[in-house]
């Protein structure tokens, strides 16, 4: 449950680029730890991509195929009524939009104050992804279908936004039911941008599709994160966006800085901060950093309330 004096309604943020191989995941990933164990906050992370890769960051893919047969996942929540043996097999007959999250979730971590047990800490939970989801990559879904569709994911989203004190969402990256879902229920965007050649153009499409969905309710601030996944930066490009009239104001100063810990996540099932190395600290000190500021511009735009330090 969330704690007296919370929000009413928690902040939504999609993670989100159409562009791939940004480092998506990974800042979802970092972002909701961070936001849980150094604000001490409630967060629930939803792994809303076919690859699942958030939810393989934490559980091995015995734990995570237990999950789906349990019927945790958003797939289980949103198809309740496909075909398991038609991959094109999107939704049948939808009754009740009733959200118990117990059901859909699976808890990763929660924190503690060893000298105050009674003193609120964080935790973060996850609704596990996974490849049944491609149907809705796959399909060209009906008006009708897509209302139906639209109705349950809401309904998620509005059930979470009281039970949790923020939401993440790990977004396929896209122009999708997906993004577009994802973009009609957030606050803002956060886009992890490499510095490679199609970095720009990958930030302008998903302006443009943000754009595209505002009128209709879709988030319409945005937040741009520099993120050196590959250890291949280029200042120039970095330059050239931050100059950008479009993107200079939503731009981080603070910038997310390649290191093996960031890449090992999947294979070691364990955040930059919780790996036993010791340049740990180093690195979940600079996903600090950038949290930290992201949380600061959130709350100059009314996103992130005075709670949130």
């Amino acid at each position: 449950m969330r704690r007296l004096g919370g929000n009413v309604s928690a902040p939504v943020l999609m993670i989100s680029n159409m562009k791939g191989g940004v480092g998506k995941t990974t800042l979802a990933v970092e972002l909701s730890r961070t936001l849980a164990h150094s604000y001490d906050k409630d967060v629930l992370l939803i792994d809303y991509d076919p690859q699942a890769n958030a939810s393989f960051a934490f559980f091995e893919p015995a734990e995570h195929f237990n999950m789906l047969n349990a019927g945790k996942g958003v797939a289980n929540y949103l198809m309740p009524a496909r075909n398991p043996d038609d991959p094109f097999s999107v939704i049948g007959t939808i009754g009740s939009t009733t959200v118990n999250l117990q059901d859909l979730s699976v808890k990763v971590r929660g924190w503690y104050y060893p000298h105050d047990r009674n003193k609120k800490a964080g935790k973060l939970d996850l609704v596990p992804g996974s490849l049944d989801l491609m149907r809705l990559a796959l399909n060209l879904l009906t008006d009708e279908t897509e209302k139906r569709l639209l109705r349950r994911w809401n309904s998620l989203i509005d059930t979470a936004k009281k039970t949790y004190d923020c939401v993440i969402v790990d977004c396929h990256p896209a122009g999708s039911f997906f993004t577009k879902s994802a973009l009609l229920v957030s606050n803002a965007a956060v886009v992890p941008v490499t510095s490679d050649a199609y970095a720009a153009t990958g930030l302008n499409m998903m302006r443009h599709h943000m754009e595209m969905w505002e009128s209709a309710g879709g988030a319409k601030d945005f937040v741009v994160v520099f993120n050196d996944a590959h250890r291949s930066w280029d200042p120039s490009v970095e330059v050239d966006i931050r100059e950008n009239d479009r993107f200079a104001d939503h731009c981080l100063s603070n910038r997310m800085r390649y290191s093996a810990l960031l890449r090992n996540l999947a294979r070691r099932r364990q955040t930059a901060a919780e790996q036993p190395v010791a340049n740990k600290r180093k690195v979940a000190a600079n996903v600090l950093n950038v949290t930290r500021e992201m949380v600061t511009l959130l709350q100059s735009k009314g996103i992130f309330d005075s709670s949130w330090g």
